[in-house]
């Protein structure tokens, strides 16, 4: 049952109801994990952009676990189809401009055939505000000026609003070199 705007509290809307950016759905628990999915199949999440790496570890030095699994099994439960998409970049990097285009397509795409997207990575700041941050300037929904602010904005109700998104600096310049022509 759906009784808030976001599937969970580090997720945000950047185009309601189609573009979704957040966190990883997973968790230590199993229990947590299959919250955090079945409460994105509730939001009618079609497509998923993975932008972790197939094997990423946590702080802790542990793996963190596809959910693909897990995510397949509860989709099947509710008779729903999802898809995900991995597009990996490096924890704290930047993709080329090639790699970012071909994901900023691949969300326009799934888009454009009516589906609701979600982008993630593990935290929901680093990789996933850059691909926000390019995402908004190339349909002009921002400008270079504004685009930081503009995401921080967006995600004002998370409990990541006080991290700044894109994290880092290289994601920042990366995004603020980026323009609406790509």
């Amino acid at each position: 049952m759906i009784n808030s705007i976001i599937p969970y509290e580090r997720s945000y809307w950047v185009l309601p109801n189609k573009l979704l950016a957040g966190e990883i759905p997973s968790s230590k628990t199993e229990s947590r994990k299959i919250e955090k999915i079945n409460n994105l199949l509730d939001y009618n999440i079609d497509v998923i952009i993975n932008l972790m790496e197939e094997v990423e570890k946590n702080f802790s030095n542990e793996i963190l676990e596809d959910y693909s699994i897990t995510l397949y099994k509860e989709a099947a439960k509710k008779n729903k189809k999802i898809e995900v998409f991995r597009y990996a970049i490096k924890d704290l990097n930047v993709p080329t401009e090639n790699f970012m285009t071909e994901i900023l397509n691949k969300i326009d795409e799934q888009i454009a055939l009516g589906k609701r997207v979600y982008v993630h990575c593990w935290g929901g700041v680093g990789r996933t505000g850059t691909v926000i941050g390019c995402y908004l300037l190339r349909h002009e929904f921002a400008e270079s000026q504004n685009v930081i602010d503009t995401i921080n904005y967006l995600k004002r109700t998370t409990n990541i609003a006080h991290r700044s998104s894109p994290e880092t600096e290289e994601q920042r310049q990366f995004v603020l070199n980026w323009s609406s022509n790509k």
